[in-house]
């Protein structure tokens, strides 16, 4: 009995070393601010949202699908279609998100999904 457990607590101890022994894979961080409205009600909307990543590099944002939505379980109005996204540099670690309307929006909120994947 004793052999047994000396030799599970070495087969364990071989696959923690190596576990620790693989190559690290980089990790990028991101992270998105809060947004900023900068219209007023019954104006063309105007809202800007603050991404902060490790890199810009394979970053893809994009306002979420039908599908992202439901897979959430929330409800997608049409004032989502009528925006549109522009992607702005700030810096080399900042980014900004810029959100506006053609026409104006008389709703006073909405439920919106914005969507950043880095590198895949």
């Amino acid at each position: 009995m004793r052999k047994k457990q000396f030799g599970m607590q070495y087969i364990y101890c071989l696959l923690l070393t190596a576990y620790c022994l693989l190559p690290a894979v980089p990790a990028n961080a991101l992270s998105i601010g809060a947004i900023e409205v900068k219209s007023s009600f019954n104006e063309s909307f105007q809202a800007e949202i603050p991404v902060y990543a490790d890199g810009q590099s394979g970053l893809e944002i994009s306002i979420g699908s039908k599908n992202d939505y439901a897979k959430l379980g929330i409800e997608r109005t049409d004032i989502v279609d009528s925006l549109s996204l522009n992607v702005e540099p700030f810096d080399k670690d900042k980014i900004i998100i810029k959100l506006s309307s053609a026409k104006p929006i008389n709703q006073p909120s909405f439920n919106l999904i914005i969507k950043a994947t880095q590198n895949g």
